[in-house]
């Protein structure tokens, strides 16, 4: 089994995750009001500057992947795939120092 897939986590669970660690009293309510406020600001950042970086964290950078020809099975003719944004994560200094 791959390593990657069981570290998945939805939504629910890092709430979850951080009413578990958090040192005073929060309702669950409250921490998926600000996991949403977080993403939503990274979300907006990423949009109109492309780029979100998060001090101690790492910086999240979107960019376009080209459009490609692709060969379908079945198919005779290679379908092209349209250019697509996507993000990159690169992680910082200090949470590659905590995962090692």
């Amino acid at each position: 089994m791959d390593k990657h897939k069981e570290a998945q986590m939805d939504r629910s669970e890092l709430i979850s995750a951080i009413n578990k660690q958090a040192t005073f009293d929060i309702s669950r309510r409250d921490i998926s009001f600000m996991t949403e406020i977080i993403f939503d600001i990274i979300s907006k950042e990423l949009r109109d500057n492309g780029r979100q970086q998060i001090t101690g964290f790492g910086t999240f950078t979107t960019y376009v992947r080209k459009s490609r020809a692709r060969v379908v099975p079945g198919l005779s003719e290679p379908v092209v795939s349209p250019p697509v944004v996507t993000i990159k994560f690169r992680p910082g200094p200090a949470i590659l120092e905590r995962i090692s």
